[in-house]
């Protein structure tokens, strides 16, 4: 039922809605479909608003540039077919050294050592994860918005606000 989709620097979810689907009107069952209910923070940003966000966050260019954290290479064996002996993108120390075997029942003694993540890597690399959404496949677009409507259609309507009289002092 769902396709995965890669955001493209600036994409909003109408201007995916129109590519996809023909239409603007479906970019909320693409911010659904992927539980994004806080588009500011949830949304991929274009390239220029990450310098922004992550210069703003960090107090500049230097700021951007200083050490976040440390992770490890994923590291493989010397054998044939090659073994993964240490994943990739574990957060270690800095002075983190993982030593290994060149080969099973070798003596001979590898070691891998981490490398560091810049505060903008760090901030890119969530940044790219929340690129990478699922979105309906659209022969289901229509169904999933009649369902929708369905649904709400036999909802009980309700307030969904407090009046100010309510919590209001001395009352």
């Amino acid at each position: 039922m769902y396709v995965p989709y890669t955001v493209h620097n600036g994409m909003r979810p109408e201007q995916i809605s129109l590519e996809v689907y023909g239409d603007e009107q479906f970019y909320w069952i693409i911010l659904q479909t992927n539980n994004i209910i806080n588009y500011y923070e949830e949304w991929p940003l274009s390239e220029n608003e990450l310098t922004e966000f992550v210069y703003q966050k960090y107090g500049g260019v230097v700021g951007a540039n200083k050490i976040h954290h440390w992770q490890t290479m994923a590291t493989y064996d010397q054998s044939t077919p090659p073994n993964l002996v240490l994943p990739g993108q574990l957060q270690v120390l800095e002075n983190f050294v993982y030593s290994y075997p060149a080969e099973p029942g070798s003596t001979t003694t590898l070691t891998a050592r981490p490398y560091s993540v810049s505060n903008f890597d760090y901030e890119r690399d969530l940044n790219e994860k929340k690129s990478q959404i699922n979105i309906l496949d659209s022969k289901y677009i229509y169904d999933y918005e009649r369902e929708v409507r369905k649904y709400a259609a036999n909802l009980i309507p309700s307030a969904s606000f407090v009046d100010l009289s309510d919590v209001t002092p001395g009352n």
